[in-house]
């Protein structure tokens, strides 16, 4: 037996919440560093978008035991 059950519903939605969060990083990222100055510096977000990115590349790597 090699203990592996397969593609279950919790790794769906592990991997689906993943890919939304590592993309909603990846427009918040693109969109900070493209926007025009206004009343609040746009660039100010890019970290966060970065941050963002990074957690749901994480979360599409990490592996479910």
């Amino acid at each position: 037996m090699s203990g592996r059950e397969g593609l279950t519903l919790s790794k769906i939605v592990h991997y689906f919440f993943g890919i939304i969060i590592c993309s909603l990083g990846i427009m918040l990222t693109y969109f900070s560093t493209t926007a025009t100055t206004g009343t609040v510096d746009p660039s100010m977000f890019t970290p966060i978008g970065l941050f963002v990115a990074l957690l749901g590349g994480l979360m599409l790597i990490n592996k479910e035991d």
